[in-house]
């Protein structure tokens, strides 16, 4: 018998922007600049996180991608036409978007790539660092407005560097094993 779940979160989103859209053909649409967040789309690809963006016709100076270890916030502006508009549905203005992470990543390994409007960051899973903020850059381009954020000096420890032979990676497992182990 297969088990069929009902997400009901997207569903509402579907219905609120249906709503949205109703209401504002009923009306005069007004020309000033409404707060928007844009899309957004999280997936796991196993050992990272790949998050996407919609932003067309944001440019990519524009973006100040900042990362943490269990969220990244996008920060950046969609400029207003010049041009007399007589009717527009786009957005335009400032956006912040803000997504918290399921788990902890890597945040000083955080890669962006800004193509044909979509932001695509690559946020590779953690497996132990200290959190403190970094700037990301976008397509190798270093951010003209701020300086980055360096990493924290920290202490070097005397145990020995792990190896990538099958022996130390088979200890790694039986180590972490007897963690979830249940006790007797």
């Amino acid at each position: 018998m297969t088990t069929l779940y009902w997400q009901i979160a997207p569903e509402l989103d579907q219905l609120r922007r249906q709503a949205e859209r109703m209401l504002e053909d009923q009306g005069q649409v007004s020309m000033e600049p409404k707060p928007w967040k844009p899309a957004a789309e999280l997936r796991d690809l196993g050992d990272r996180y790949q998050l996407q963006l919609q932003l067309p016709g944001v440019n990519a100076e524009s973006l100040d991608i900042q990362a943490t270890q269990d969220s990244v916030t996008v920060i950046g502006e969609r400029p207003e036409s010049q041009a007399q508009l007589i009717h527009s549905e786009f957005r335009t203005g400032a956006f912040k978007r803000a997504v918290r992470l399921p788990e902890a990543v890597q945040h000083q390994a955080v890669t962006a790539d800004y193509a044909h409007g979509l932001l695509t960051l690559s946020l590779p899973k953690l497996t132990s660092a200290p959190d403190y903020q970094v700037r990301v850059e976008i397509n190798g381009m270093a951010a003209a407005a701020s300086p980055a954020v360096e990493a924290p000096q920290t202490k070097t420890s005397t145990e020995a560097a792990p190896t990538d032979s099958p022996q130390a990676e088979a200890m790694e497992a039986e180590q972490a094993e007897d963690l979830w182990a249940e006790p007797v």
